[in-house]
């Protein structure tokens, strides 16, 4: 059975920058990464078309702070304004440019991981493939997060064609009714595609007072500056085909989604699922400040599958950002390098 002592399951924004931390400190041959494309994770693959929210000014810093990104500070920089945005296609071309060149030196595994198990001090890894098990000592997790999907017995259209106009066009027909769970910053983009598509009406379900909540120049909470030039509009009345229904309108609520021919769900994300077993099957409590789980020994996660939460006014905010991966990695990386001490 195959071998590595550490294995990085995932390599997408935070994976790349974790890989290039482990660099530091243990061998390449020692490493293994485990994807199913090396595009860039989920938003690469998913999302291309999305601006990103935080500034090409910000990025560049946070790249600037490590010592082998270089490369991809200086890309962005070409991105344009600094103080404009880039999309998930451009962010993850430039950070390939590093992450590539690092994972090259490793061993790569072009598949996924469905499930480990723990046995011996070592975790053995299986995959969706038909390739034989992997066994490592330590865990990596940077899988990222999916769609949130509910069932309302509709027909769904995924958040990733949703969010692509040229698929979306090619999914909804003329005279149908699209019903939108979310008003956030995804609910708002798919608001605008579906606008541009004729004879198509669409209902933008919400939660709370408002539909939208707005966060033009803060960090936290709402929709960000192009969402919110979005909502300004169907605020102002300019998308004549949609509607907006509070979720706690029950009538209006009922008669939506029993006259719908989709529905997409724009209501967040959650974790990949891996199943991991330790005697018996083992669900992970995470501790965001530290990316442990107390059930799994030798396991951490990094990224936005287990981000940092911030509170502010007794609210609860995700961190997830290319500046918040590179804090996150300040906060968690002791902590791994213990376990590679004691491990080597």
């Amino acid at each position: 059975m195959n071998y590595t002592p550490i294995t990085l399951i995932g390599f997408g924004v935070a994976g790349q920058l974790l890989l290039s931390h482990i660099l530091d400190k243990v061998a390449p041959h020692k490493i293994a990464i485990v994807d199913p494309d090396f595009i860039g994770g989920d938003l690469a693959r998913d999302y291309r078309s999305i601006n990103t929210n935080t500034t090409i000014r910000q990025k560049v810093n946070a790249f600037q702070t490590l010592s082998k990104w270089s490369a991809t500070a200086e890309s962005l920089k070409t991105r344009g304004d600094l103080s404009g945005c880039v999309s998930i296609a451009s962010l993850a071309e430039d950070i390939r440019l590093t992450g590539h060149s690092l994972a090259k030196q490793c061993r790569q595994i072009y598949d996924e991981v469905v499930s480990a198990t723990w046995t011996d001090m070592r975790w053995t890894l299986t995959f969706k493939g038909k390739r034989p098990p992997h066994q490592t000592s330590i865990v990596c997790v940077c899988t990222g997060m999916l769609p949130r999907q509910e069932d309302y017995g509709i027909p769904i259209i995924p958040l990733r064609i949703a969010l692509d106009p040229t698929a979306l066009r090619k999914t909804v027909s003329a005279g149908q009714i699209v019903v939108i769970v979310g008003s956030a910053h995804s609910g708002t983009l798919i608001m605008k595609h579906l606008n541009a598509i004729p004879d198509v009406t669409t209902v933008c379900l919400y939660r709370g007072a408002q539909p939208f909540r707005y966060a033009r120049d803060g960090y936290y909470d709402g929709i960000k500056q192009e969402s919110a030039e979005i909502a300004d509009a169907i605020t102002r009345g300019e998308y004549t085909n949609l509607s907006l229904v509070a979720m706690s309108d029950l009538r209006g609520l009922s008669n939506t989604l029993r006259k719908s021919n989709w529905i997409i769900q724009a209501t967040g994300f959650d974790s990949h699922i891996i199943q991991f077993i330790k005697d018996i099957e083992v669900t992970p409590i995470w501790d965001p400040a530290t990316g442990l789980s107390p059930d799994l020994p030798q396991v951490q996660a990094f990224g936005a599958c287990v981000p940092n939460i911030t509170d502010i006014d007794g609210k609860k905010f995700p961190d997830i950002s290319v500046g918040s991966f590179i804090d996150q990695l300040v906060l968690r990386w002791p902590l791994l390098q213990t376990q590679i001490d004691q491990l080597f």
